[in-house]
């Protein structure tokens, strides 16, 4: 009985807690591109107002795998006209944006990579693309996973 109230105490605290602004997770997976990748997405609020995102990848192929001329992969956030953005580096942008975080930390023996940006508080788009060297300031077509944040 009292396991029984336990369990159902720590539940009601951990709704609680997400219901505060606190960090929450996003669990992604690469059906087309790369079958067996799977992506853990975390938000975390920030004093100045903004959202940490920070990207967990296992089970990506190297990404020449993905295509010809391709040799990283890079983390992307996307955001609506109206919202802010930052990330070291580079300046908020008017209109449509993309803001390259740093290339994904990638280690292809172990087929895992990391990556964190700090993007607008919401409305924006998490992209993992594989580029080659000439990648411009969008990211390109081979998109290994993409979630919306409202």
């Amino acid at each position: 009985m009292m396991a029984r109230f336990a369990a159902v105490l720590v539940a009601l605290v951990s709704l609680g807690a997400g219901g505060c602004g606190g960090a929450r997770e996003v669990g992604w997976r690469s059906a087309r591109l790369a079958p067996g990748a799977r992506a853990r997405l975390q938000f975390e609020p920030t004093d100045e107002g903004r959202t940490l995102v920070t990207v967990e990848a296992v089970g990506l192929p190297p990404p020449e795998r993905l295509g010809p001329g391709l040799d990283r992969y890079v983390v992307w956030i996307l955001v609506e006209p109206q919202a802010s953005l930052h990330h070291e580096g580079a300046g908020a942008g008017d209109g449509d944006e993309a803001v390259r975080a740093e290339p994904l930390r990638f280690d292809p023996r172990a087929g895992r990579g990391t990556a964190s940006i700090t993007g607008a508080s919401s409305g924006f788009t998490v992209q993992l693309t594989a580029e080659g060297p000439e990648g411009g300031g969008h990211p390109g077509p081979t998109v290994v996973f993409s979630h919306s944040e409202p």
